[in-house]
């Protein structure tokens, strides 16, 4: 109601009394209740509105009303000089006839001066209520809307120039309206960009999915862009949380793929957002991409798929003899590629199998050139995934300060970005850390991480809070509690099953159970993990 009237009161009760009329409102015993989604409400106006909005706009006449129509393509908020660029008026009579206008304070109202690039400065106004700026757009002929839409779209683009960027929703929105698609995908791309980097990715994906809408309906020759935008769409997805869809939209990729090095490359992608959902369905990707790799596939490739299988195969089943030399060769032939994606995401990975060999110094300078790389990127999925490694390693080499402060940060990161499995992750690492710090506040960080991963359905989540919790009661002599935590966690087979075991048989050991130092050392000692190794001890 707010949004369609700003609270007007004459426009709340018309518009009330026309929802109850359509049945979109209607009371009952448990009060009264919508009948209809938001979407299909939007634009409904009742009947005996728009009389009352032709009645008060019908006052504006001649030239009053050409700026008024040129004020309503721009915004709810609008100034002088784009309505003078949008009807080829002088600004200083653009004003003179908007101070006429607010001075009714009927449509429009003053509101402040805007500064413009180049030292410009501009008269700023406000439509008072969002519906009469909406009835004045639907009364525009169609050719003057599309001529002044081009016209604001050009002028906003010379106006701005090299820092056109900063206004790319706007010139996305008139190029799109001035029928100018392939520009206004320009602009909804970079707007996409500029939303992910201000952790906004509903709003980034509202703007490829606008996007790729234009393109669909230009029709020929978009064949490769429509690609780019899929891949872009996906990752947004993935960095939002939402990973069903993100493995939905990187498989839809891989089978419209022309090559088998495409097909590979998105088959990859689609297990890393499996990879959160279960074993068979993230394997099954990744065995979709090895298939691939035949003697004719480029070396780099090549790399880059046995590379990303064997990262896969640790994370699912455990360590292995080459599996850091595989990941590190994917990494080199990234580099010398300088194919700038793929180097982020082998990097960030080797730190794992750098921390997990208890190379920590090494871990740690590979995650922070990883996560730099990747927000230098925009791409936040492979920056938070570097953030993990980057703090596990700190953690392993005993910099509890540094470690601290690092997953704090990375938490931070996870929570912008919307991003609940990685926020949870996080806080489980804070409170493996306060463990380990021996601090006062471990328990009630533990307690707090198994609320938060209880919900997500998620067991590698829920396996390493439950360790993690386990360490905690371990801490303040809850010997019973701390066995039901691990207990918990050595169930079923799940993502990094064996990590978490490690850890709560740092915890058993700490309790004095028998063979519990001896199991850990087996699995530690292979891999050459000194911290667990120094914690058998």
């Amino acid at each position: 109601l707010f949004s369609r009237t700003e609270g007007h009161p004459l426009f709340v009760v018309h518009l009330l009394e026309h929802l109850i009329a359509s049945e979109h409102l209607s009371s009952s015993d448990q009060g009264w209740a919508l009948a209809s989604a938001g979407p299909e409400l939007e634009g409904l106006l009742p009947h005996s509105l728009p009389g009352i909005l032709d009645k008060i706009l019908g006052r504006y006449q001649d030239d009053e009303r050409l700026v008024l129509e040129a004020a309503a393509l721009i915004g709810q908020e609008f100034d002088a000089n784009a309505v003078a660029q949008a009807i080829d008026f002088e600004v200083d009579r653009v004003e003179e006839l908007c101070d006429a206008i607010a001075s009714r304070e009927e449509v429009v109202v003053t509101h402040g001066i805007a500064d413009l690039p180049g030292g410009i400065m501009s008269a700023q106004y406000r439509f008072t209520h969002a519906l009469l700026r909406d009835s004045i757009r639907r009364a525009m002929a169609p050719a003057k809307l599309v001529r002044q839409h081009r016209r604001l779209a050009e002028w906003g683009e010379a106006l701005y120039g090299k820092k056109s960027d900063q206004i790319a929703s706007r010139l996305a929105v008139h190029f799109a309206e001035a029928r100018l698609h392939r520009r206004a995908v320009h602009y909804h791309r970079v707007a996409a960009t500029n939303a992910r980097r201000a952790f906004s990715n509903d709003a980034a994906l509202e703007h490829l999915l606008e996007a790729r809408a234009l393109l669909q309906h230009k029709g020929s020759d978009t064949g490769a862009e429509l690609i780019e935008l899929d891949y872009d769409v996906a990752r947004t997805l993935r960095a939002s949380g939402d990973l069903v869809g993100a493995g939905e939209a990187y498989e839809s990729i891989a089978e419209a793929a022309a090559s088998p090095a495409e097909a590979s490359e998105a088959w990859l992608f689609a297990a890393g957002a499996r990879s959160w959902l279960g074993r068979d369905d993230c394997m099954r990707c990744v065995e979709q991409a090895t298939a691939l790799v035949g003697p004719d596939v480029d070396p780099s490739v090549a790399a880059h798929t046995l590379g990303s299988a064997a990262y896969w195969k640790l994370l699912w089943d455990g360590w292995e003899p080459g599996g850091r030399t595989a990941c590190a060769d994917a990494l080199h032939h990234a580099e010398e590629a300088e194919h700038t994606d793929r180097t982020v995401g082998h990097r960030a990975r080797l730190a794992f199998f750098l921390a997990l060999e208890g190379a920590y110094d090494d871990a740690i300078i590979a995650a922070t050139s990883a996560h730099d790389e990747a927000v230098a990127l925009g791409d936040s999925s492979e920056s938070l995934l570097a953030r993990f490694y980057g703090g596990l390693a700190l953690l392993l080499a005993g910099r509890l300060k540094d470690a601290r402060v690092h997953a704090s940060r990375a938490r931070d990161e996870a929570v912008l970005n919307g991003h609940a499995p990685w926020g949870a992750l996080f806080l489980v690492q804070l409170a493996w850390i306060a463990v380990e710090s021996q601090s006062g506040e471990a328990w009630s960080l533990a307690e707090a991480s198994l609320k938060e991963a209880e919900p997500l359905g998620h067991r590698f989540i829920l396996g390493f809070a439950s360790v993690v919790a386990g360490l905690a009661e371990v801490a303040r002599d809850a010997s019973g509690d701390a066995r039901k935590h691990f207990e918990r966690a050595e169930g079923e087979p799940y993502l990094m099953d064996w990590f978490c075991r490690m850890i709560a048989l740092t915890g058993r050991h700490r309790l004095g159970e028998e063979g519990a130092d001896q199991q850990l050392r087996e699995l530690a000692e292979p891999m050459g993990a000194s911290r667990f190794l120094a914690w058998c001890s």
